[in-house]
């Protein structure tokens, strides 16, 4: 880690960068602007709606803190801990069995 920890501050510093970035974006957000920039790249050419109508419409999203998951992400997340867990399990309950083996 002494090698890589220049780069490694660097990164930690960018994302702290980008953190406060998003944050400042949440708090300069009005009733009138779209949430994501993704969102005004469809919107440029679209007319504008009045307000009431938006909010009829459809539901505003609603940010969440960390990272949004997928539709799959939790079973693969779950069949990644067994595959990297059930190994170790089995060599943990053979090496036991070994010596029950030996002994009894």
């Amino acid at each position: 880690m002494v090698f890589f920890q220049k780069k490694n501050d660097r990164a930690m510093n960018w994302l702290k960068e980008q953190n406060e970035k998003e944050l400042q974006k949440e708090k300069d957000l009005t009733p009138s602007s779209p949430e994501d920039e993704e969102d005004s790249i469809g919107n440029e050419n679209a007319p504008e709606e009045p307000l009431a109508e938006m909010q009829e419409g459809r539901p505003r999203k609603k940010r969440k803190k960390g990272m949004e998951l997928e539709r799959h992400d939790m079973t693969a997340l779950f069949l990644s801990a067994i595959l990297i867990f059930m190994p170790v399990a089995i060599l943990i309950l053979g090496l036991f069995a070994l010596i029950a083996w030996l002994f009894f």
